[in-house]
């Protein structure tokens, strides 16, 4: 499983198996809102605020869940799968020069960790998803991988904006 940027705006597909599952545009170069197509259905993530301290996640046009940031830059992802379950996952970097991320739930256990694959030779914003059969076999994981995907793509933003 991967992660392919397509631009530098934060644009990715997501592959698995070789295999594109979706792709999650942003619709301006300056715009912070994300569309993703999946399972024939819209998901669109959307500021809440001027800020960027919360934003919306949206699933035909009614509200499924939210990314919240708070002031120390803890990130939460919080949505509602296909079985009406709440699903909650936070994220916590590792690493300095290479940095990876890796997304838990509420009970400690990392679900989804997303390695990086450039270089300093070869510079791009390519990543790598591992995550164990039992996560990665759920109906919500990929659904997962939209919101995680552009949550890492939110923090290179705020890291290249030196927020962090």
């Amino acid at each position: 499983m991967k992660i392919v940027s397509t631009s530098y705006r934060g644009n990715f597909i997501y592959e698995r198996d070789e295999k594109k599952i979706l792709e999650l545009v942003h619709p301006k170069w300056f715009s912070k809102k994300a569309i993703a197509k999946y399972n024939n259905k819209d998901i669109k993530i959307e500021p809440k605020n001027y800020w960027g301290s919360k934003y919306l996640i949206l699933k035909e046009g009614i509200e499924k869940g939210s990314i919240n940031v708070d002031w120390k830059n803890n990130i939460a992802i919080t949505f509602i799968d296909q079985n009406e379950i709440t699903q909650v996952f936070k994220i916590q970097k590792k690493g300095f020069w290479k940095q990876k991320f890796e997304f838990s739930n509420l009970d400690g256990a990392v679900v989804v960790v997303f390695n990086p694959l450039s270089t300093w030779r070869n510079w791009k914003n390519d990543f790598a998803v591992e995550s164990s059969h039992k996560y990665s076999d759920q109906k919500y994981f990929d659904e997962l991988i939209i919101y995680c995907g552009f949550v890492v793509r939110l923090i290179q933003q705020y890291a290249g904006a030196g927020v962090i």
